[in-house]
C-alpha cells in the first residue's frame, strides 16, 4: 500500500470520530402579540455531542438575538432535589432525556425547563422538528430564553422572560416564531474528504 491510500484509509477510520462532535445553525424571526415589544430575530451557532440515533445534547452556543449576544443558559438539572423538580413541574425528563431550569424571577418563582436535546435526520422527522417541547435554554444579557415546540408539532415557541418579569404580561411570553435549523460540516471531516480525493487523484495520475 502506499502512503497516500495509508493516509486515505487513516482518514476514514477517523470520521466515525469527527463524527462524534455536530455543529448546528439555529435562525429564527417572528413577531411579538400586538407588535409590542416589536419583532425579534436570532442567529445562534450550537455545538453539542452525539446521544447516538441522530439526537445531540447542545453543549454550548453562541450568536445573537436581537443583536445582543447570546450563550446557553446556565441550568440545573431537575433531579437536583425535590424542590427542583417541583419547580420543574414533577417531571426529571423531557421527551426521554433529563431536563434543565433555567431561573428568573424573584427568589427562583419562575424559570423554564428545556433539555438542550437537538434532532437531526430521521430524529427530526419523527420528532416534527430540530426540537421538541423542551427545546433549547439560552440566555442574552438580563434575559433567560426558551425556544422551544411548545405550541403543537412543528410549530416552534421564542420564550421570553423579559415580558413575563413577576406582575407581568405572561400572554405576551411566548411568541410563534419561525425557525431554520441545519447541520454545519464539520472542518475535520471535510478535511478528510478531500484528502481522500488527493489521493485518489495523485494514484490515477501516477497510474496514466
Amino acid at each position: 500500500m502506499t502512503r497516500i491510500p495509508r493516509l486515505l484509509a487513516v482518514g476514514l477510520c477517523a470520521l466515525p470520530l469527527a463524527a462524534q462532535a455536530g455543529t448546528f445553525d439555529l435562525n429564527f424571526t417572528g413577531t411579538y402579540p400586538g407588535g409590542s415589544p416589536g419583532s425579534i430575530s436570532g442567529t445562534v451557532v450550537l455545538t453539542g455531542t452525539s446521544l447516538g440515533g441522530g439526537d445531540w445534547l447542545i453543549t454550548s452556543a453562541s450568536g445573537t438575538i436581537n443583536g445582543q449576544a447570546a450563550s446557553l443558559a446556565a441550568g440545573v438539572l431537575c433531579s437536583t432535589n425535590a424542590t427542583t423538580l417541583a419547580n420543574c413541574y414533577g417531571s426529571a425528563t423531557i421527551n426521554g432525556f433529563p431536563d434543565y431550569i433555567a431561573y428568573y424571577g424573584t427568589a427562583n418563582s419562575n424559570g423554564y425547563v428545556y433539555n438542550n436535546v437537538y434532532y437531526t435526520g430521521a430524529a427530526a422527522t419523527a420528532n416534527d422538528g430540530a426540537l421538541d417541547d423542551g427545546g433549547l435554554g439560552l440566555m442574552i444579557p438580563g434575559d433567560v430564553i426558551n425556544i422551544c415546540q411548545c405550541n403543537g408539532p412543528g410549530s416552534f415557541t421564542f420564550a421570553d422572560e423579559i415580558t413575563w418579569p413577576p406582575g407581568g404580561n405572561g400572554a405576551n411570553a411566548f411568541v410563534p416564531i419561525t425557525l431554520v435549523a441545519t447541520t454545519v460540516p464539520e472542518p475535520g471531516a471535510l478535511a478528510l474528504l478531500g484528502l481522500g480525493f488527493a489521493g485518489i487523484g495523485l494514484r490515477r495520475w501516477r497510474k496514466a
